[in-house]
């Protein structure tokens, strides 16, 4: 239920922010929530909403695939059965494998 708010309250301050032309504020405030995101994780490695959150965060700050692989694979590598890491894993080598032109 928490997660969904924080989807909504994500959509209205995107839609705000494109509004006002006010790209600061929406990076700072992706910013804010993709560290708040981690502690979250930190807290519980096995959180799935907490992953389905940050992988949502992750594709609005259009993260280099560098930077995110480093961050998933400490994760995974933390607790190798964690369950909610290796979905996520497996969204995030979709979505760059999408991205990757030379991938087709």
């Amino acid at each position: 239920m928490v997660w969904g708010y924080r989807l909504d309250l994500m959509d209205l301050c995107k839609v705000n922010c494109k509004k006002t032309k006010d790209e600061e504020k929406w990076k700072e405030f992706l910013e804010n929530e993709i560290a708040w995101v981690e502690e979250q994780i930190k807290k519980d490695l096995r959180n799935n909403s907490a992953w389905n959150f940050r992988f949502n965060i992750v594709k609005e700050l259009k993260m280099s695939f560098e930077q995110d692989f480093e961050y998933v694979t400490k994760q995974v590598e933390a607790r190798v059965t964690n369950e909610a890491a290796w979905n996520y894993f497996n969204g995030f080598l979709r979505i760059h494998h999408e991205e990757d032109p030379e991938s087709k």
